[in-house]
């Protein structure tokens, strides 16, 4: 680990990595370019920053999708020390600069940039004045996905940001690998245990033409390129495993971390038979939690912390400590700063075997009947899946707070539901089934990570 500060490592590794360097290579769909002449567009960045006045602390919007421009601009950002929105999401929303009360922003108001990355300013651009004060702690302000609720934009620091590149950095991406990058840069898991460890380690990145949403073009993309790494969501692995030379691809590679939702049923079987391993992580942990060992996979295992603390608590519970968790959340036009000591309650219900975690379900996946009675919902789930081996995955819940609609997820057509097993895992609570429905496994019936999209099925 580097005995440099925060404040200064941003610019001593971007400038060891970058300046004169043919490596790392960055191929994308519109553009091919070397690091040292990434390094020239981050250099014109800067320039452009600096005569606008910004200082550190000073808030900018990357509003953007992934491209050698957006990532010079967030690379001139990380160097001036600045505040970064990262809001993809919103973009083309006339108030974003104003959202996160912004001096300037990529993709907004006339601010924009040309293929090999460099700033392109429009004669009806103009520099905003921010209304807040600076906040130089601040480095990152990325969305969560909402999984537990309502998305939240957390606030991430320095501090934050190289505890994880430090403690997962002999796991990820290696000198002279060839990344292929298909998961979103706008969420914390793409750019900080993807696409910053590669920066500062690999010969080659490559971002596939799809985003990772064509599993045709993804493992096109890699055998022309000869990729050996990737990362991805459970959903992609199952997506690409289908077809038929998908397998072979996901076997070829040397590592990639696989995370974002749990794997279950088939899509563990083809990850076991892969030298990539399982990460966990949340936004608010920068997001670096948990990582397994190669190919190690068992339905639901979420590996072992690195870089952090991490114990059960109530309700079996999976809580956080570490300099990984992040400093704050912005809400209200402003950084609302936490204790950087606390413990983090992920809300992800776990069980721990020797240090090995294995995800159970979410906290707020169970519920109450209108009687008062508790419904473990997610142990519910998880003794369906354990007795009914054709279950791929399971869910339950309660339409109007009286009956229990249940819906089991099947990776082969044509299967009918156990009823004498069902009734095994409800106990008293089977008298309140009225609905059992059977759904074969596909995409249309998952978030876009892979989990069960539990509120399209209820409205089913």
């Amino acid at each position: 680990m580097s005995v440099l500060s925060v404040d200064t490592r941003w610019r001593s590794d971007l400038y060891q990595r970058l300046r004169g360097q043919a490596d790392p290579l960055f191929v994308l769909p519109d553009c091919t370019i070397p690091a040292a002449s990434l390094w020239v567009s981050v250099r014109l960045w800067v320039d452009l920053f600096r005569r606008s006045g910004l200082q550190p602390g000073d808030r900018v919007v990357l509003a953007t999708e992934p491209s050698v421009g957006s990532l010079a601009f967030l690379l001139a950002g990380l160097w001036e020390q600045l505040t970064i929105a990262i809001a993809l999401p919103y973009r083309g929303v006339p108030d974003v600069l104003e959202a996160f009360d912004a001096r300037l922003g990529l993709g907004c108001g006339g601010l924009d940039a040309d293929a090999p990355g460099c700033p392109v300013v429009s004669q009806q651009w103009a520099l905003r004045k921010a209304i807040g004060p600076c906040t130089p702690e601040a480095r990152l302000i990325t969305r969560t996905s909402g999984t537990g609720g309502s998305p939240t934009w957390v606030v991430l620091s320095d501090d934050n940001i190289w505890s994880v590149i430090d403690s997962h950095r002999e796991h990820v991406a290696q000198q002279g690998d060839i990344v292929l990058s298909i998961l979103p840069w706008h969420h914390s898991f793409g750019l900080i245990i993807d696409l910053l460890p590669a920066l500062f380690n690999a010969g080659m990145i490559i971002r596939e033409a799809s985003g990772g949403r064509d599993p045709r073009s993804i493992i096109a993309c890699a055998n022309h390129w000869g990729a050996t790494y990737c990362s991805m969501v459970p959903l992609q692995a199952q997506r690409i495993a289908e077809l038929p030379e998908g397998l072979d691809f996901i076997r070829s590679l040397r590592g990639g971390v696989v995370g974002g939702a749990p794997a279950v049923g088939s899509t563990v079987d083809v990850l076991s038979s892969s030298r990539l391993r399982v990460g966990y992580g949340q936004t608010e942990a920068s997001p670096g939690i948990c990582l397994g060992r190669p190919g190690e996979w068992t339905a639901g295992f979420i590996g072992r912390p690195v870089g952090c603390t991490v114990r059960i608590g109530d309700e079996g519970r999976l809580l956080v400590q570490g300099p990984n968790v992040c400093m704050g959340v912005w809400a209200n036009e402003r950084v609302w700063r936490l204790n950087q000591n606390r413990w983090l309650d992920t809300g992800d219900v776990v069980e721990s075997h020797r240090g090995a975690l294995t995800y159970i379900g979410r906290a707020d996946n169970n519920f109450k009947l209108g009687n008062g009675r508790m419904v473990d919902a997610i142990g519910i789930e998880r003794d369906l899946r354990s007795e009914i081996p054709a279950v791929e995955d399971a869910m339950i819940y309660s339409p109007d707070g009286e009956t229990l609609h249940l819906c089991l997820v099947f990776k082969s057509a044509g299967v009918e539901p156990d009823i004498h097993a069902i009734r095994r895992v409800l106990g008293s609570l089977a008298d309140r089934v009225t609905h059992v429905t059977a759904r074969l496994d596909s995409s249309s019936i998952r978030t876009s990570k892979g989990s069960l999209d539990r509120l399209g099925l209820a409205a089913a």
